[in-house]
């Protein structure tokens, strides 16, 4: 077990953790309603706001329903389409002014801080726009062996303060790797 979680650590590390660009794209912006300087914002978590890109997983609360790790897979100009970590279906397909919450966990190496942060609609703006640079996360490949040969492909889940953590799938589960502990994540 720990030199799988090395082999995955190094794997990690090694993948440059990248951003997708393309001419122009549709992101959601979310900011603080009393902001007045949105140049601080990015696709990292930060109190005054951010910006959800494809390929991202969040914490959601959409129409009542929690989708906790949920991955955008399609934003557009008045929706977005959400996945489960690293699953391919079920898809979901809602309005952006759906959007309720959504929750940045502070997780470390296994220690999850609180409070955690909760952006509402009722502090922040929630919308859709136009990007010319950053449009997605790309995916990033954990290695499985020592020989680095074999790897899993994953995506990125954003937390507060500690930035993306990989979320894959392997073997029909879940997992997300922080720092030297493996999570397994189920859909509930």
């Amino acid at each position: 077990m720990t030199i799988r979680i090395l082999v995955l650590i190094l794997g990690i590390s090694l993948s440059i953790q990248t951003f997708s660009q393309t001419e122009n794209c549709w992101s959601i912006k979310v900011e603080k309603k009393d902001i007045s300087d949105t140049n601080s914002l990015s696709e990292y978590f930060n109190p005054n706001g951010l910006y959800l890109v494809e390929n991202g997983i969040y914490n959601f609360r959409i129409n009542g329903t929690k989708y906790f790790m949920y991955r955008i897979v399609n934003i557009k100009m008045d929706s977005l389409t959400i996945v489960f970590g690293a699953d391919s279906e079920p898809e979901f397909t809602f309005p952006v002014n759906a959007i309720e919450k959504l929750t940045f966990y502070s997780l470390d190496n296994g220690r999850v801080g609180f409070p955690h942060n909760i952006l509402k609609p009722s502090k922040f703006n929630f919308e859709t726009v136009q990007r010319e640079n950053i449009c997605a996360i790309k995916k990033v490949k954990i290695y499985i062996d020592r020989e680095r040969k074999e790897y899993v492909e994953g995506y990125q889940y954003m937390t507060a303060g500690y930035g993306w953590k990989p979320v894959y799938k392997e073997n029909g589960k879940t997992y997300l790797l922080d720092k030297s502990i493996i999570h397994e994540i189920k859909n509930k």
